[in-house]
């Protein structure tokens, strides 16, 4: 899978908006096909994810079927379980927004409509795919965000921003998931949040100061340059100094404003805790008390699982881990069975299904009113913040 991306090229009209391997004159001398190593690592993730699922059946099969089975289905609350999808399809919409409001930090615009749906597309992949699945779900994000008129680098920028804000936000909160729990006094939660919110803050002002980008940039040349499939590449061969400053200049159009941060900290905000509330509503409808210090721990389970990536969307540990953590917090058996396959089955199952309905027919059909919308979208405001980047980091405005 790896070999078959590394030489692929963007053709447009194809099923990725999107990504086909060229043909075998292409590669470069001495480049050959899928090798032995990747066919056994495909293996190993197909049986890492056959695992998982096992895994899952295995936790939550034998209590779902002392507590009734089929029949303990009939009296869950339908109302809540209304909430729970919608909460569930809120969180994914949520990120969608954050995607959105960074391609207008860059200056671009799109219709909030295509990016959602790109989203939905990639958390298919993500949740779909064997180990690997975030990396192509990535890649597919920046191809369709690319052949939509956002450039490349902006386009790389804005998926790795959006993971990362995702992220730090999980990072921060877990201490107060933690004490939520019982597991840390608030204070200490509180001071150990206010830390890593410090120390991420510090490091996008690091990151940004040139002197630290061109030791960066030295040491990503002295890599670069020993690796075969790139050290060809043209940017290989500039002097440190020089791509630092272009890299410099490209990042200084690509940072969030004040107001502009605000908002992309309460979009993921929101987007976790309409996924915390969703794993909530579940359990309420199942007529029990919610055990919120056990749903907390539970809950960072399934995230954990989720950004380890060995199974697809965390399969297996996922659910043992929140289905363990319910029980344990004092849950009956069965109604925490069905509050797991319940969340799971809108958030994993649910939500990648709808992911794969949408792609691919739709995005193409909205493309004539997609480049439509980017010629009159924004007006005055995105009119000054919209702009072409080349590839020298300089910037020129966009007509009209």
């Amino acid at each position: 899978m790896v070999a078959g991306w590394r030489w692929a090229r963007a053709v447009p009209g194809s099923w990725s908006g999107g990504f086909r391997r060229g043909p075998p004159q292409d590669r470069p001398p001495g480049e050959t096909g899928p090798s032995k190593a990747s066919g056994w690592r495909f293996a190993l993730s197909c049986l890492l994810a056959a695992a998982g699922l096992g895994l899952a059946v295995w936790q939550v099969a034998p209590t779902l079927a002392a507590s009734g089975g089929l029949q303990a289905w009939a009296g869950l609350s339908w109302p809540w379980l209304f909430v729970a999808a919608v909460l569930g399809t809120a969180s994914l919409v949520l990120y969608g927004v954050l995607y959105r409001l960074l391609l207008g930090s860059a200056g671009e615009a799109l219709p909030t409509g295509t990016v959602v749906a790109i989203t939905f597309v990639q958390n298919s992949f993500t949740d779909s795919l064997p180990s690997g699945g975030g990396m192509v779900s990535a890649g597919y994000a920046v191809t369709a965000f690319h052949r939509r008129g956002v450039q490349l680098a902006t386009s790389m920028w804005v998926v790795a921003m959006g993971s990362a804000v995702a992220a730090v936000t999980l990072l921060v909160a877990t201490p107060v998931l933690l004490a939520s729990a019982r597991l840390l006094p608030l204070p200490a939660a509180l001071g150990i949040s206010a830390a890593f919110a410090l120390a991420v803050w510090a490091g996008w002002r690091l990151v940004h100061a040139f002197p630290v980008l061109r030791q960066v940039t030295r040491a990503v040349l002295v890599v670069a340059r020993r690796v075969p499939v790139v050290r060809r590449a043209g940017w290989v061969a500039r002097e440190p100094a020089e791509l630092a400053g272009q890299v410099n200049a490209r990042l200084g159009h690509m940072r969030p404003r004040g107001r502009e941060w605000a908002l992309l900290i309460g979009s993921a905000v929101a987007g976790l805790g309409s996924d915390y509330l969703a794993v909530a509503s579940c359990i309420t409808a199942t007529s029990q008390p919610v055990p919120w210090p056990a749903l907390a721990v539970g809950y960072l389970a399934v995230q954990v699982s989720i950004a380890a990536q060995l199974t697809p969307g965390g399969t297996g540990p996922a659910e043992a881990g929140l289905l363990a953590a319910l029980v344990h917090g004092g849950l009956d058996a069965g109604a925490a069975a069905l509050a797991v396959v319940t969340y799971r089955g809108i958030t994993w199952l649910g939500l990648a299904a709808a992911g794969w309905v949408v792609f691919p027919p739709p995005l193409r059909a909205w493309q004539p009113a997609t480049r439509a919308w980017r010629r009159n979208a924004g007006g005055p405001l995105m009119a000054r913040r919209r702009r072409t980047l080349d590839l020298s980091g300089s910037a020129r405005g966009r007509a009209q």
